[in-house]
């Protein structure tokens, strides 16, 4: 608690709307749904030592404070998004000595941090005669509460179903576990089923080959992206001659290729490893196969800044190998019947970008 006491993390709770709407929430219900004992705001978190009425639950009651105010909070503030952290301390009182210690802990902690006059604290009636019940035991056990992290309970059987979410470290020689219980533990194992009852409809795989299906698929996406990295179609010496046989127009690289067989995702991802060269950068591509032929053309950002435009040169080249097409200013893809004309149609591309360069 000293991090908290020294202040750090999120105030929210200094200012007084915030904090009259936190105290308000937790006395609210006070002799309906709990017999509050003691209660503390203080600027970055809050304690609580109540006594739950039966029928009303640990987890239902900090349910009901935490949605209520932090809705009410964010509204004052102007804010959205989380308001309370997910996790908090909580600690079952099993005798007066102890239940005792509790209330003058909450009592005293704006003195503990330094604050004078800190009006956001209180105890109620129950805290004077509560003590004195059943020979000076408290009736049912209390709760001291701290809205940030922790659970306690008197036997294992209150934990019920039990799910482990992560382990780790959480200091030296210390180690924590989060985990679900109960009926959220059942939650989580009904999500689980209905995600991988999901994922077997999304691959196609057989009952009980998730996993296995899954596996296949990163490794076919493993193999494209190290086939998109080698430049598709085109293998790292094509790269490299395309690179040697660019021209230079200005400031900027025009890179031009007539290609055999590749197709048009191919020329997309040989484009994409011509582009990992730093600079302004053109990229003209064609390719010729089945009596067809593709044109590529792409700009760096900064030329497309410029004024050029792939999709109006492509529709232009187009034309000339018997087909149509466009696209972004970016990147565009064109298709045509006739594959004769491809040299005509670089050709034509690349004095368009000379011709829009100069112009720029």
């Amino acid at each position: 608690m000293s991090s908290f006491n020294a202040g750090y993390g999120e105030c929210w709770l200094k200012d007084e709307r915030c904090a009259r709407i936190v105290a308000n929430a937790l006395q609210h219900f006070d002799g309906e749904r709990y017999e509050l004992h003691a209660w503390c705001v203080m600027p970055n978190h809050v304690h609580v030592v109540f006594k739950p009425a039966a029928g009303h639950g640990l987890s239902d009651i900090l349910h009901s404070w935490k949605s209520f105010t932090a809705k009410e909070c964010n509204k004052v503030l102007g804010r959205k998004g989380a308001f309370w952290m997910d996790e908090y301390y909580d600690r079952l009182i099993r005798d007066e000595a102890e239940w005792r210690g509790k209330i003058a802990y909450t009592m005293n902690n704006p003195s503990a941090a330094g604050l004078t006059d800190w009006k956001w604290v209180g105890s109620s009636m129950a805290a004077e005669t509560a003590a004195t019940r059943t020979g000076g035991t408290p009736v049912s056990p209390a709760f001291s509460m701290e809205l940030c992290g922790g659970t306690h309970v008197g036997r294992t059987g209150d934990i019920g179903y039990f799910r482990i979410l992560s382990e780790g470290s959480s200091s030296a020689g210390v180690r924590r576990i989060e985990a679900v219980t109960g009926q959220d533990a059942y939650q989580l194992a009904a999500e689980e089923a209905r995600t991988l009852a999901e994922l077997q409809g999304l691959t196609k795989a057989q009952p009980g080959k998730v996993v296995e299906k899954v596996q296949s698929l990163l490794k076919e996406v493993k193999d494209l992206k190290g086939k998109a990295k080698k430049g598709g179609g085109a293998d790292q010496s094509k790269l490299e001659a395309i690179r040697k046989s660019a021209e230079t127009v200005g400031d900027v690289t025009v890179y031009v290729a007539e290609l055999d067989g590749v197709e048009a995702t191919d020329l997309l991802t040989i484009k994409d490893a011509l582009g990992q060269d730093s600079g302004p950068s053109a990229v003209v591509l064609g390719s010729r196969g089945d009596g067809r032929a593709l044109l590529l053309v792409a700009f760096t950002k900064d030329l497309v800044g410029r004024g050029l435009h792939a999709g109006k040169i492509v529709g232009e080249m187009a034309r000339l190998v018997g087909g149509g097409g466009g696209g972004k200013p970016d990147v565009a893809q064109a298709g045509g019947k006739d594959p004769q004309g491809l040299p005509e149609a670089l050709k034509t591309g690349v004095t368009r970008i000379r011709e829009a360069l100069q112009k720029a």
